[in-house]
């Protein structure tokens, strides 16, 4: 947690001066458990408190917005880490959407309720920090059995991000078969290889990958070999990416996620109330592999 509230520190802005400290300190608070988004949201919030008062500082017509396009990192740009940003960079593109989606902003007419305006733009990381996946080499397998049907076996469990369902697309897809042809097998440690952890929005892009792969290579061998057949694939970190842990320097995440949302708040003075009264979002998630279920997740 602390390690991912450190690397997204700086927000999702080009600093070419920054120095980030971490520290980790016991709490008399009760013990928690793991929950989703953990670390990046903490300090993206106060990254994007400091642009609210940069903004409120300057004055003279300079909105937050503008600092935030003046400041947004873009392709080519270097990250806290040194991370140079090589490919998908949507931070201008989801601004601007969401911008392009929110509503004309109208002050509350009621007299003891006060109406404002957020907005954020922030960057997430995707897959373990650095090496993680390298010494993580997750691996899957895939069997083609007898009766004509598919079963994965992956360590990967289903907590509501859609996993079963997008897992079977994949294979699905890369064998070309119809989808009820395709199972998963019950996350049970007697029967399936070790998948590295479910966290750290690594279950589509490092594991449904290797489902692709498997999935690939068990066609191919159809066309030469009777079922039943059986395909381990396990990770491999491409060598572009550069880590080195002692001094959290280099390329920390293999791709970001990128997000705007501006929200439209009612204050009750009187009675302390607060509402949401509207709400727009725009994500850069690479490729919805299911829309439906990508946009249930940003909604919740």
């Amino acid at each position: 947690m602390l390690s991912r509230a450190a690397i997204h520190a700086a927000g999702a802005y080009s600093c070419p001066n920054v120095r980030i400290r971490a520290r980790a300190v016991a709490t008399n608070t009760p013990p928690n458990g793991a929950f989703r988004g953990f670390g990046a949201p903490q300090s993206l919030f106060a990254a994007e408190l400091m642009v609210e008062h940069v903004a409120e500082q300057l004055g003279g017509g300079v909105s937050s917005v503008d600092l935030r396009r003046k400041w947004m990192l873009r392709l080519g740009d270097t990250t806290a880490t040194g991370q140079v940003l090589t490919e998908s960079v949507g931070s201008e593109l989801v601004l601007d959407a969401a911008l392009k989606a929110a509503t004309t902003f109208q002050p509350s007419n009621i007299p003891t309720v006060r109406r404002g305006r957020g907005l954020s733009l922030v960057f997430h990381g995707s897959g373990f920090t650095g090496s993680g996946e390298k010494k993580l080499s997750g691996t899957i397998a895939m069997e083609a059995l007898a009766d004509g049907t598919f079963r994965i076996l992956t360590a990967s469990t289903e907590i509501g991000q859609g996993t079963k369902t997008i897992f079977c697309q994949l294979a699905a897809d890369a064998l070309g078969v119809p989808l009820e042809r395709v199972t998963i097998a019950p996350q049970d440690t007697s029967l399936v290889p070790d998948s590295g952890p479910t966290v750290a929005s690594r279950t589509a892009m490092i594991v449904g990958r290797l489902v692709q792969e498997a999935a690939a290579e068990i066609k191919q061998r159809l066309q030469r070999e009777r079922p039943p057949l059986r395909v381990d694939k396990s990770y491999i970190q491409p060598d572009s990416i550069h880590w080195d842990e002692a001094t959290y320097r280099g390329d920390a995440y293999p791709v970001y996620a990128w997000a705007c949302t501006i929200a439209d708040v009612d204050v009750d003075t009187t009675t302390g109330e607060v509402r949401v009264t509207d709400l727009v979002t725009a994500v850069d998630c690479g490729k919805a592999l299911h829309p439906v279920m990508a946009e249930g997740q940003i909604e919740a």
